[in-house]
């Protein structure tokens, strides 16, 4: 909502999204909850570093990505015992377009939130 209400064009966006990321940061801090942002520092170390280079490098702006990775959330398995484990969160913010033209396509039938709406749920 902050990014459509300021109108944002091009860079702009970039920045509006990182303040988001920056806040949900900010809370998770406070909770002492501890947090990690970005792909290129979440997976470090778990992931093969030329396999997470190409993956951050292909990936654009508009692309669905991790933004957040949590630790220690106590997870109850089907043997009963408790084991810690980490949680991945998106801050899904989109650009706002009046046309409508980004996520339909040049021919807007859907509002670009309706269309960023099924692209997530499909890509996830």
């Amino acid at each position: 909502m902050a990014v459509k209400n300021a109108q944002l064009i091009n860079g702009d966006y970039i920045q509006m999204h990182s303040m988001i990321q920056g806040a949900v940061m900010n809370m998770l801090k406070m909770a002492k909850m501890y947090a990690v942002r970005e792909p290129q520092n979440m997976f470090h170390g778990l992931v093969n570093p030329d396999y997470l280079k190409t993956y951050c490098k292909q990936h654009s702006v508009d692309a669905i990505r991790p933004d957040i990775m949590t630790h220690g959330h106590l997870t109850k398995q089907r043997n009963g015992r408790y084991v810690e484990k980490r949680r991945i969160y998106e801050v899904n913010t989109m650009r706002f377009d009046t046309r409508g033209t980004i996520y339909s396509g040049g021919k807007p039938t859907k509002k670009a939130v309706e269309k960023r709406v099924m692209t997530s749920t499909a890509k996830y």
